[in-house]
């Protein structure tokens, strides 16, 4: 969104569901979301390119939110898990298991 102009200034296209929820880097230069398609998509907003996939839940992601060193995410989701990404690694961290409903 330009702020000026006050018009979409780009819309990045990659989940197969609706997206329900984003969470902006401590830095500002990337953006995460999350969808009901299960998978969390990681976005460089200088080049506008996907950095990093990862097919995340078992069932639709609700809540993401960054670490503030914003090298971690943390995701809470509908399948009854937080689970928290190493994003310079590129991989699953740790998965928190113990809710007896839906993460939010």
């Amino acid at each position: 969104w330009d702020a000026r102009s006050r018009a979409c200034s780009h819309t990045f296209f990659d989940h197969s569901d609706n997206v329900g929820c984003c969470a902006f880097s401590p830095e500002g230069n990337c953006v995460a979301s999350g969808s009901a398609d299960r998978s969390i998509k990681l976005w460089d907003l200088r080049t506008l390119q996907l950095l990093q996939h990862y097919d995340a839940h078992g069932d639709e992601v609700h809540r993401i939110a960054f670490h503030p060193s914003g090298s971690f995410l943390l995701s809470a989701s509908a399948d009854c898990t937080l689970k928290l990404w190493d994003l310079c690694e590129g991989r699953l961290f740790y998965t928190i298991h113990g809710h007896e409903a839906s993460a939010n």
